[in-house]
């Protein structure tokens, strides 16, 4: 007879499962990615409370369903990119290890799968896994992306070039500019987009697996009875070492050297500000609701100057905050 934690374990298995090839197959072909990460969501808790057995068979109950309904060994192994980094949150999870690690673990797990998914695309495109073939699809994606950041940079610069100060023959060159002036900062821009979605994943982990094992879910070390994450003052040292450089430097720095401060300084910015948010919220008595609704309101209705100097003051907070910390909570 099936009890009330069979069920769960069955229903979170069946949603990873078959999520990915049924969106992908009935719903649309581009929604099988999102749905992939939702699928990875649950792998991970699996993977954390359940038995080995049932989490690998995921994946290849994903593949082998997928292979069924679209006959294409390319098309059914593109939800398995996520895959990675849900064996990383779970094993993380079942180890208790603490909020960072996993999050840095989920980050190194989705950055790893995006590398598969580019090795993917090069052989569904090229046909083969040459140097060549890789350049030549490296090339494509970054055309790609470089033409969609052109025009989006370029329609908010033409709408408010007056009030930049720009004529609009000089949009198109400064749009140039700016393109090539980001380009070095792209692995802090890719390091932290992966750490905020890798947040985000423990972040839906932690629900389900409190949902599906309670004690596995209060077993899990943090501070104050809740497994959150905790900036390392060795990070918060580098930040400050960056901003310093930045600020004393000034017009004498190059511009790859610029960059190279802005990129360590993404990379490290979503955690200073996690920090941040914590202590304000716990300062405040305010939910997480609230902080969210604050935030909005903030950035709708307040002039890029003030929103900058609430930017420095959160930093200035989740540095602070990340000193005073206990050695415990580390």
């Amino acid at each position: 007879m099936l009890n009330n934690a069979k069920i769960k374990y069955a229903a979170l298995f069946l949603a990873a499962v078959l999520l990915p090839p049924l969106v992908a197959t009935y719903v649309d072909v581009s929604g099988i990615l999102p749905a992939a990460l939702v699928s990875s969501v649950v792998l991970g808790v699996l993977a954390a409370s359940a038995s080995p057995a049932l989490a690998f068979a995921v994946p290849v109950c994903v593949y082998g369903l997928g292979y069924l309904l679209s006959r294409d060994f390319i098309a059914s192994a593109m939800p398995l990119v996520f895959y990675p980094a849900g064996i990383f949150a779970g094993v993380c999870m079942r180890r208790k290890c603490s909020r960072r690690l996993t999050v840095a673990l989920t980050s190194f797990g989705l950055a790893m799968g995006m590398g598969i998914e580019f090795v993917i695309i090069t052989y569904h495109l090229c046909g083969s896994l040459s140097a060549e073939a890789f350049g030549v699809c490296y090339d494509g994606l970054y055309a790609y992306f470089a033409d969609y950041l052109y025009d989006s940079v370029y329609n908010v610069l033409n709408a408010n070039s007056k009030n930049y100060g720009l004529a609009e023959a000089d949009v198109a060159a400064y749009t140039v500019a700016y393109i090539k002036t980001y380009r070095p900062m792209l692995f802090g821009t890719i390091i932290l987009a992966c750490n905020v979605a890798a947040y985000i994943f423990t972040a839906v982990s932690k629900r389900l697996l409190l949902y599906l094992d309670v004690n596995k879910h209060d077993g899990l070390p943090g501070t104050n009875g809740k497994w959150e994450f905790v900036l390392s003052k060795s990070s918060a040292v580098v930040f400050i070492i960056c901003y310093i450089c930045l600020f004393l430097g000034g017009e004498t720095l190059t511009l790859p050297q610029t960059s190279a401060f802005y990129a360590v300084m993404l990379a490290i910015v979503g955690g200073v500000f996690l920090m941040a948010f914590r202590a304000v919220r716990n300062k405040f008595r305010m939910g997480n609701s609230n902080i969210i609704i604050t935030g909005i309101i903030l950035l709708l209705f307040f002039n890029s100057a003030i929103i900058n100097i609430l930017t420095l003051m959160l930093a200035v907070i989740g540095i602070s905050a990340t000193f005073k910390q206990d050695k415990k909570e580390g």
